[in-house]
């Protein structure tokens, strides 16, 4: 590949792009910031909101903060709410994903453990072709936090060999 084919928003590279769908920002998304790589579900024909691991569709290769030049965070304009590109299919490294199971963010909480059977609080570690879901966060993660998660893709660059980023082919 080209090295003009990659772009770069620092927080999701594209390595091949998949469909790419105008969206509008509902509910939560309005409410909070986000990073490029949050998953997101209908709420109508148009509008998305952060996924969990049955209901999602896509991802937001954007983050709220905007990303032009180094890494220099924005305010978010909530006026703009229409048109953000919501991404299905293709290949790209994410920054943003979990590195911790869900029972270790949830016992960091408070909260009780998910179950039965209950999956073991850890910190995640990645390989090439481990099937990737999306976590209850919206993000990707190598755990299937819920029954019936279904699989986002697989991974296919690791973070220690890529910069920091998770490769991942969203299938």
């Amino acid at each position: 590949m080209a090295k003009q084919d990659i772009i770069d928003t620092s927080d999701v590279i594209v390595r091949i792009w998949g469909y790419r769908y105008p969206v509008s920002l509902g509910g939560t998304l309005l409410n909070q910031s986000w990073r490029g790589g949050q998953f997101v579900t209908f709420i109508d024909d148009w509008t998305v909101d952060v996924a969990d691991p049955i209901n999602w569709e896509g991802f937001l290769v954007r983050s709220s903060f905007g990303e032009e030049g180094c890494m220099r965070l924005q305010s978010w304009n909530p006026q703009v709410t229409k048109g953000i590109p919501m991404i299905i299919y293709g290949s790209y490294d994410f920054m943003f994903y979990e590195t911790m199971s869900v029972n270790m963010r949830r016992a960091a909480q408070g909260l009780p453990p998910l179950g039965p059977p209950a999956l073991p609080a850890q910190i995640l570690t990645y390989n090439i072709s481990d099937p990737v879901y999306v976590s209850l966060n919206g993000l990707l993660t190598n755990e299937q936090e819920l029954p019936g998660a279904e699989r986002a893709g697989t991974a296919a660059a690791l973070p220690a060999t890529n910069r920091g980023y998770l490769g991942f082919i969203f299938s």
